[in-house]
């Protein structure tokens, strides 16, 4: 959150209401590329043995889906992307639209 690509919503008395939570990818981050497509290409019970359970599942699921944000800099011709990992609001906060409004302001 410190480089200002994720935001949170917070009311008066500190408690959190919403929060989208992403992060910037350069293009010049060839370091982190390699380090994400080594952790795709994991076998799978060393995945699990380090991720959990579930982590199979969640890389198999990218793989489907051609998840890949590496790929898309060429597509688009842009040095810069920004990947959106969640965004959360919650029920009773009686504030309606807080979520497309954490979207909206956290635009890059």
């Amino acid at each position: 959150m410190k480089d200002g690509s994720s935001m949170a919503a917070i009311v008066d008395n500190g408690s959190i209401i919403g929060v989208r939570l992403g992060k910037r990818k350069k293009r010049s981050q060839w370091m982190l590329w390699m380090f994400e497509r080594s952790c795709m290409n994991l076998p799978e019970r060393l995945t699990r043995a380090i991720l959990g359970n579930k982590a199979p599942i969640i890389l198999k699921l990218f793989s489907l889906v051609d998840f890949n944000v590496w790929k898309m800099f060429d597509q688009l011709g842009c040095d810069q992307i920004y990947e959106d990992a969640a965004v959360c609001a919650a029920r009773g906060s009686g504030v309606k639209g807080l979520g497309t409004e954490l979207c909206r302001r956290t635009e890059v």
